[in-house]
């Protein structure tokens, strides 16, 4: 018998599938990516891995991509990891 909390958790998992990869790591650094002049991403640097955190306009929405991290390097990026809500978490253990 398939239930809504089981039907619920197939339908999240390709979704939240992406957190067992940095599960554990301590975050490192926060960044705003602008494209633009918009922000676009939000990126969680977690050392060799990222999530990103990537606004679609759109609808409204987020899509997550963990992905290699790359240094963000744009004019507009902003290192939020000094700033709160992040400072507290730098260093920390993702999960």
């Amino acid at each position: 018998m398939t239930t809504a909390k089981t039907m619920a958790a197939e339908a999240l998992f390709p979704m939240l599938s992406v957190f067992h990869s940095i599960s554990g790591q301590p975050l490192q650094a926060v960044w705003q990516i602008y494209t633009e002049g918009s922000l676009d991403r939000l990126v969680l640097d977690f050392g060799q891995t990222s999530l990103t955190v990537i606004a679609d306009e759109n609808d409204d929405s987020m899509d997550l991509l963990v992905a290699n991290t790359i240094v963000p390097r744009g004019l507009g990026d902003v290192d939020l990891s000094d700033l709160t809500p992040w400072q507290p978490f730098i260093g920390k253990p993702f999960g």
